[in-house]
């Protein structure tokens, strides 16, 4: 069962690091008399793997267990916190990578 956890977390983890080194969107500058007024940039990958650690992360923080077997042993506790800390974090990539937050 630690095995399944750490998997599971590795996966999320890696999720959310993706989008750092892999950019696939658009970004955007506006200038005015030769001065920037306005800048942005989406990274549409960067959200969709945020979104999909998001829901992954928060499925593992609510299971009771990794395992679809009814008489496996509950997750610890330090494994729901972590899914819980990695979920908070996708929900704050999303953000990021949705260019709502700037970065």
């Amino acid at each position: 069962m630690e095995t399944m956890i750490w998997k599971r977390l590795g996966l999320i983890a890696l999720l959310l690091a993706l989008p750092l080194v892999v950019f696939v969107g658009e970004t955007g500058r506006t200038v005015v008399n030769g001065e920037v007024v306005g800048e942005y940039q989406v990274n549409y990958a960067g959200t969709l793997l945020a979104v999909i650690a998001f829901v992954l992360a928060l499925g593992a923080a609510l299971r009771r267990t990794v395992s679809v077997r009814e008489d496996a042993p509950p997750t610890p506790g330090w494994a729901r916190g972590l899914a819980a800390a990695l979920a908070l974090a996708a929900a704050a990539q999303v953000l990021i990578q949705a260019g709502f937050i700037a970065a």
